[in-house]
């Protein structure tokens, strides 16, 4: 399901909302097929691209928007993540 606005907390006392993905990283077996894909075809920016680490980074909407790191068959050390975007109200520091 696709949302056009952003989602609000559902729990009780959480006072924020899921503005979207900020980031994700996917594991893939070829980093250049990838890269191609993701950059010739789809056309996303390309942030960085570190192939001593085996890893690229795709800006996704836009600098700063959101990013998409491809990394080559367990190349990311610490495993796979996705971050959201919230936003900022009632949250504490």
């Amino acid at each position: 399901m696709i949302h056009q606005k952003p989602v609000p907390a559902v729990k009780p006392g959480i006072n924020t909302t899921l503005t979207g993905i900020y980031e994700t990283h996917l594991p893939v077996k070829n980093l250049e097929v990838s890269m191609a894909f993701y950059g010739e075809t789809i056309g996303l920016e390309l942030a960085r691209h570190l192939p001593e680490r085996q890893v690229a980074f795709y800006w996704v909407g836009g600098q700063s928007q959101g990013m998409l790191g491809l990394w080559t068959g367990g190349a990311r050390p610490d495993g796979y993540a996705v971050a959201h975007g919230v936003s900022h109200h009632g949250l504490s520091t």
